[in-house]
């Protein structure tokens, strides 16, 4: 599927899979950066909530990754 964009988190905050079994959920738009320059991409974190993830950090197995469907 495709990249959604990074407000589709809120989108997808609203679904019944909002906490996806306390695995942190990222979309991978890459138009957000800080004004310092440093990427980042917005994601669910395990509880819900919505956050951002500079793109040079570590990631592991847990995560999960939205696309659209159609």
């Amino acid at each position: 599927g495709e990249i959604p964009e990074g407000q589709g988190r809120e989108a997808y905050k609203k679904t019944k899979y909002r906490v996806a079994y306390g695995r942190p959920v990222g979309v991978a738009d890459p138009s957000w950066v800080n004004p310092s320059g440093r990427a980042s991409f917005p994601y669910v974190d395990e509880i819900g909530r919505s956050d951002f993830h500079w793109t040079d950090d570590d990631f592991y197995g847990d995560w999960l990754w939205l696309v659209a469907c159609k």
